[in-house]
């Protein structure tokens, strides 16, 4: 449903935000990274053999609403090589930037479940809707990413898969959209301290689809304007960056008196390399342009 909030979850500790998805039918449990730069829903399916040190597939011949899109149905668009040698499957692959790593898999389709159903399945005596036809009765119909292959970031800290929230048609957001499941294309990333449940650290924020949940906020929601032209990832144009004494949890201040100093660099240099400054939640680390390294070293020095 509309602005519907879902709990992230980071379990490595490098950053990674991960959520819960159940696929299928009966519907097996995948926990996802989320990557606001990744085109598809991705996640290594039953024969990949060269995906990394995974925890488990998915077992799609364990569900009876699986089906591999057939060569003329691909979604993910008709470029040269989109269909496989003998013509039966339609190819999706996905990269990083940032480490060069790469996915390759085939289109696929079955039903998705995230969230929503809650108080029916507490009335089945479950405490999450894996083994269940959750997916099918209240989810929806995702066309994904099945990985055959995977290396890198994807085969080493991504859990079970990913899930993607680009703006291409082939997202999570947009196909909710597409299946009436969101009235527009929309989705906030709200992230928190980590907090030690038990003995493993649970929860690092929510992610909310439709739109976002203004009571979990702890200050007034500010846009930018994504300036991406030609692709399907987000892209700001940065005017300042601000280093402020005490850092902190939030952008509203720990205390009092905390003082704050703009780095003195050039903007146009900054943003011109990739035709603006990449947002993509996928990345867990915050990458700057060299033309940056003066100023935020004198200034950090002085921190």
């Amino acid at each position: 449903t509309d602005t519907d909030t879902r709990r992230l979850q980071e379990f490595s500790g490098e950053g990674t935000h991960f959520i819960d998805a159940f696929v299928g039918s009966p519907a097996q449990k995948r926990v996802l990274a989320v990557s606001s730069g990744a085109d598809f829903t991705a996640f290594p399916c039953e024969g990949c053999t060269q995906c990394g040190p995974i925890i488990s597939s998915f077992k799609q011949t364990f569900s009876t609403s699986f089906i591999t899109m057939p060569c003329g149905r691909c979604v993910g668009g008709q470029r040269e090589d989109v269909c496989d040698d003998n013509r039966e499957k339609c190819i999706a692959r996905g990269f990083n930037l940032v480490d060069k790593s790469a996915w390759t898999a085939y289109e696929a389709r079955d039903y998705v479940y995230v969230g929503g159903a809650e108080e029916v399945i507490a009335e089945m005596g479950k405490k999450d809707a894996e083994g269940t036809n959750i997916p099918e009765e209240h989810g929806f119909p995702l066309v994904f990413a099945c990985q055959t292959e995977a290396t890198g970031w994807y085969a080493s800290q991504v859990q079970d898969g990913i899930i993607g929230f680009s703006t291409a048609r082939t997202s999570f957001v947009n196909q909710m959209v597409f299946q009436d499941r969101l009235k527009v294309p929309r989705f906030c990333m709200c992230f928190e301290q980590k907090i030690l449940m038990g003995n493993d650290y649970r929860n690092a924020g929510v992610v909310t689809l439709g739109g976002y949940n203004p009571h979990i906020l702890d200050a007034p929601l500010v846009y930018a304007q994504n300036i991406e032209t030609d692709g399907t990832r987000y892209k700001v144009h940065v005017r300042n960056i601000y280093f402020r004494k005490g850092g902190g949890q939030s952008i509203v201040p720990d205390r009092e008196n905390q003082s704050v100093v703009r780095l003195n660099f050039d903007e146009e240099k900054f943003n011109e390399k990739n035709g603006g400054t990449i947002l993509d939640s996928g990345v867990p680390l915050l990458i700057f342009d060299e033309s940056i390294q003066e100023s935020f070293l004198a200034e950090w020095k002085k921190m």
